[in-house]
């Protein structure tokens, strides 16, 4: 693993924290809960570090280099009984 966490050759796509920005994680809203859905990409290429100024751009570059693709989704619900989570940066997509 490199510092960041990321196997090596391995890189963040782009997320609502901007281009690159390492997950931080699901914050689901008080209610019936939200569906999470992640996209897992393995391609036989290094996608350009300006490919991933958004997701059609990452896609586009993604294009005929895919070897294998899945999804996962999952469903949280936040604890009624949990304390508020302190804020989060705003978005920079």
């Amino acid at each position: 693993m490199t510092p960041t966490g990321n196997p090596p050759g391995s890189a963040y796509g782009p997320n609502y924290m901007g281009a690159a920005k390492p997950y931080t994680g699901p914050r689901t809203p008080p209610g019936p809960g939200d569906n999470y859905h992640f996209e897992i990409f393995a391609i036989d290429t290094t996608v350009p570090a300006d490919a991933g100024a958004d997701y059609a751009a990452l896609t586009k570059a993604m294009d005929g280099h895919v070897l294998a693709s899945g999804e996962v989704v999952g469903h949280g619900i936040a604890d009624p009984n949990a304390p508020p989570p302190a804020p989060r940066p705003a978005a920079k997509l």
